[in-house]
């Protein structure tokens, strides 16, 4: 049997809001990056989080099981199992790296 997932659906929710609020909030006073490199790297890290959230948001809207659904959820009975398994698209992975290249390619 595959172990469930650890990062529950909220702890997601709370990185997100962090995340979004900390790549808003990174001060450059000191000039320690030029102000468009400074603007990039604040637009990416936006980016990032924005498609984060999205791709949680779709994960709940579709429920789409994994692959490995079977495995996962073994006798059905943890309810937070079951739920984790039907989360599958979009992928995580997929929309993170659609959205760093895509950035990328743009802007730099």
């Amino acid at each position: 049997m595959v172990a469930p997932e650890i990062v529950t659906t909220a702890e997601i929710t709370i990185y997100v809001v962090i995340g979004w609020a900390s790549v808003g909030l990174v001060p450059n006073r000191d000039r320690w990056l030029s102000r468009p490199a400074y603007m990039h790297l604040r637009g990416m890290g936006q980016a990032i989080v924005a498609t984060g959230f999205t791709t949680v948001l779709f994960q709940h809207s579709t429920g789409r099981r994994r692959p490995d659904y079977d495995d996962r959820i073994g006798d059905g009975t943890n309810q937070e199992v079951v739920d984790t398994a039907s989360q599958s698209f979009p992928s995580g992975h997929a929309s993170m790296g659609a959205v760093a290249a895509t950035y990328m390619s743009l802007y730099l």
